[in-house]
């Protein structure tokens, strides 16, 4: 008889148990965040690694077994030769230099951020914080496309580095990630599907969390001029966002705003991106070219801008 699947959270589990018994440092493995493996180690260390959950499973439904997988993702995250520590095979990269060099925003759930005496904490580690118009930002050391290492405090106090040489490193390197800019229609158009000429456009990258652009008031008019208008912004989630030109989309009066915004919070519900660990905001926001970048909201015109870090 032929035995039967494991259902998706009893193989994240049996994922994470090889884990835990393949390296001796790995206290506990989080993943209750699609698509990322939060590892716990007895150092006090926390690393987040990125996973297609989907393709695993996917690859596990084929008849692959769970012990392929793992080893499949060692070998992605260049692990596959370590015995012991887990931390190995990210040490290396753990040096002032290398972090200044490396470090970036990312865009995060602020519902997750709690604060204590000791400061603000994300998903168990202390780390510092930055906030533009109610999004919640933390730096991230960005070793490869499978892995992004928190920048917590301790290790700052560690190696040495002050709170504004991290975020002036972070938002430069954030500043001057690659992105994509698409328009619905071509990405429709690439899976063989007609489209109509919709001015609808879809930013991703391949190189930050795309959301963490909004910090960047360089890329934020970059946008502008691709589009040849101001623009609103709807935050889909924190792997990406979309701009419609005002042009397009224009209001009359504070109404029609609220009617956007509710848009905003409607597709949050429908699409679940709190379910999928990726909710960013239920805000719609803008972007003007004499005033920058802003919520936009039906009781209050006024630019709120400003930047905070905690």
């Amino acid at each position: 008889m032929k035995k039967p699947y494991l259902g998706e959270r009893e193989f994240l589990y049996a994922i994470s148990v090889r884990f835990m018994k393949r390296f001796e440092d790995i206290s506990s493995v989080d993943v209750n965040t699609k698509d990322v493996f939060m590892f716990k180690l007895d150092s006090g260390h926390t690393l987040a690694v990125n996973c297609k959950f989907d393709d695993l499973y996917s690859d596990y439904k084929k008849g692959l077994s769970i012990d392929t997988i793992f080893e499949k993702m060692l070998k992605c995250m260049n692990a596959e030769t370590l015995k012991g520590k887990f931390i190995d095979a990210f040490a290396s990269v753990a040096k002032k230099d290398n972090i200044l060099k490396n470090v970036k925003l990312c865009p995060v759930d602020s519902k997750k951020i709690t604060v204590n005496e000791h400061g603000c904490i994300f998903n168990g580690y202390e780390t510092y914080t930055m906030s533009k118009c109610d999004i919640t930002f933390i730096p991230k050391l960005y070793n490869n496309s499978n892995s992004q290492i928190p920048v917590t405090k301790g290790l700052c106090r560690t190696l040495g580095i002050t709170k504004p040489e991290l975020f002036n490193a972070a938002i430069n390197n954030t500043s001057n990630s690659k992105y994509n800019f698409r328009s619905l229609k071509s990405m429709i158009e690439d899976l063989g599907i007609p489209c109509p000429d919709v001015p609808l456009y879809v930013i991703t990258s391949n190189t930050v969390k795309s959301p963490a652009l909004f910090i960047s008031d360089k890329v934020m008019n970059d946008i502008s001029k691709k589009v040849h208008d101001d623009y609103w912004i709807f935050p889909s989630s924190t792997e990406e966002f979309i701009v419609v030109p005002k042009s397009v989309l224009s209001v009359s009066d504070k109404e029609d705003i609220t009617v956007l915004a509710d848009i905003v919070r409607q597709a949050n519900v429908e699409a679940d991106v709190i379910k999928d660990g990726v909710f960013l905001s239920d805000n719609l926001y803008q972007y003007d070219r004499g005033k920058g970048f802003s919520i936009a909201e039906g009781n209050d015109y006024e630019q709120n801008n400003d930047i905070e870090l905690d």
